[in-house]
């Protein structure tokens, strides 16, 4: 399988996941939105409707990432990205049409597997974004440490509504407490991924995930700010992420990831600008 190749069916596939999205999200797959299957399991850590337009921006942050491979994967360095996260890639792809499928079709159990595999998935990709030499890859970065840290948050939710599903007590623990015990795993997962990472982006998505759950508890969400708890530590955790992400952003001299010189030679580039 040629590099071009690869770099044609990375864009295909994207495009293919992101018409599934869509058609599901409109309810073309079982006759009923992935909106209103979120809505019928809703738990606390379930985010405000509009906190998914993430998916939007993943989408058109991938899409502007993986043409730019395209149009230069005749440089070596490129040539050497497409290569290096194809494998990883295509795997997202299917976890996520999969995710969608049992989700679609209120499998929750199996849609908490195939969300976990797909972070499992794009932190494996993001571990090979790791170093930056060029502008695709740093827009490359971007989007998938979005989707990564997005990616993580939707597993603990979706593992959150498949236990509700099943009737499970939380150990006796009211909802309120056993969220935020969820809300301090989710940063210790985050933080864990990171010092393997080193993505600025990464904690963007988990910062837009608890700025969405903060927008649920307010007084204007759905539960009207009935449990405080949840609402300010939701809060904390989004300005938490933020300045972390910030703080990467500087260590990475200002860089999504850390930059990378490559040696010169055929093909070959030095890195520029910030991304």
């Amino acid at each position: 399988m040629s590099t071009r190749f690869k770099a044609r069916l990375n864009l295909a596939l994207l495009l293919v996941t992101a018409a599934f999205y869509a058609v599901s999200t409109l309810g073309l797959v079982k006759g009923l939105a992935r909106l209103s299957v979120s809505e019928q399991h809703l738990t606390f850590l379930t985010p405000s409707p509009f906190a998914l337009y993430i998916w939007v921006i993943i989408g058109a942050v991938l899409f502007a990432a993986l043409v730019g491979m395209l149009l230069s994967v005749e440089k070596a360095a490129t040539a050497r990205l497409v290569d290096a996260i194809t494998p990883p890639f295509i795997l997202s792809c299917l976890f996520n049409i999969l995710w969608g499928l049992a989700f679609s079709f209120g499998l929750l159990s199996l849609a908490a597997l195939f969300m976990l595999a797909l972070a499992v998935s794009l932190a494996v990709l993001n571990i090979r974004l790791k170093n930056a030499f060029s502008f695709p890859h740093r827009l490359a970065a971007l989007g998938f440490g979005l989707y990564n840290g997005w990616a993580i948050f939707a597993s603990i939710a979706t593992i959150s509504a498949a236990l509700q599903q099943l009737g499970w007590g939380r150990f006796g623990l009211s909802e309120q407490t056993w969220s935020l015990i969820i809300l301090g795993a989710f940063l210790l997962i985050v933080l864990a991924i990171e010092s393997k990472l080193n993505n600025a982006a990464l904690p963007l998505g988990a910062a837009w995930a608890c700025f969405g759950i903060m927008m649920r508890h307010s007084a204007e969400g759905k539960f009207q700010a009935q449990y405080p708890a949840v609402e300010a530590a939701a809060a904390l955790c989004a300005v938490g992420y933020l300045v972390y992400a910030g703080g990467i952003f500087v260590l990475n001299k200002r860089c999504v990831v850390p930059r990378k010189a490559v040696s010169q030679g055929p093909g070959a580039e030095q890195p520029t600008g910030s991304a």
